[in-house]
């Protein structure tokens, strides 16, 4: 009589293409007699679902493959052996499929004592039909200081129902300008006793970003204008 085989899948990772269909192999246990040849076959292999599966940290995960029709070859030795069952399992991973951002650019902007950058017009490559796939673009200059060329890094993330089975590939290259934030100073005078000297003293304000060390040079003096008349006392 067939002596009973227990087939073996295994399974091979895929990238994400929207289907459940996966790749297996089928082996027999080790009772094999010898160096008998026997061919092990399936009819499919299907993942539960299409989705990647992630774990707490977006790590790739596991998922479980039902492999159904096993069959076990009669050609060569395989007509000694008989297969104790026609289904089995087996695991791998979906791998995100990546996606790529092209046509993005840095909208210029005044100096506000941040490295915030604003990217706009990138539109994603490489979505399946069928998924919804959102981009919201973000970024920032390397430094927060006023200039022309500045190297600025891409920080985008993907939204929407089918988000998790993509990787964003970052646009790169990107450069924007920062123009210098215009100044404005208030003046407030201080009244003084008469010393017979036109120097006064005032105090003053300005629009500068909170936290920024800046120093304002001035001087001030009285003066008489409008045909006024100067009184020592």
């Amino acid at each position: 009589t067939p002596k009973a085989l227990t087939a073996t899948a295994t399974a091979s990772d895929k990238t994400y293409n929207a289907t459940l269909q996966a790749t297996v192999s089928g082996t027999a246990s080790a009772d094999i007699i010898g160096s008998d040849n026997v061919v092990i076959g399936h009819t499919t292999a299907s993942f539960a679902d299409a989705n990647v599966a992630r774990g707490t940290l977006g790590e790739v995960l596991n998922k479980t493959i039902t492999v159904s029709g096993i069959t076990l070859s009669s050609a060569n030795d395989g007509g000694n052996y008989t297969l104790s069952t026609t289904t089995g399992t087996a695991s791998a991973k979906i791998t995100p499929l990546a996606l790529t951002v092209t046509g993005t650019s840095v909208t210029p902007k005044t100096y506000d004592g941040n490295t915030t950058a604003t990217l706009v017009g990138g539109a994603l490559g490489g979505v399946l039909t069928g998924d919804t796939v959102t981009l919201t673009q973000a970024g920032s200059f390397n430094d927060k200081n006023a200039g022309t060329g500045k190297t600025v890094t891409a920080a985008d993330s993907l939204g929407g129902a089918q988000a998790g089975n993509y990787n964003l590939i970052q646009p790169t290259g990107l450069t924007g300008t920062i123009t210098a934030k215009p100044l404005t100073v208030t003046y407030t005078g201080v009244d003084k006793v008469y010393d017979g000297l036109d120097t006064a003293t005032v105090n003053t304000s300005d629009n500068r970003i909170t936290g920024d060390s800046l120093s304002i040079v001035r001087t001030a003096n009285f003066t008489i204008t409008n045909g006024e008349t100067a009184a020592k006392d």
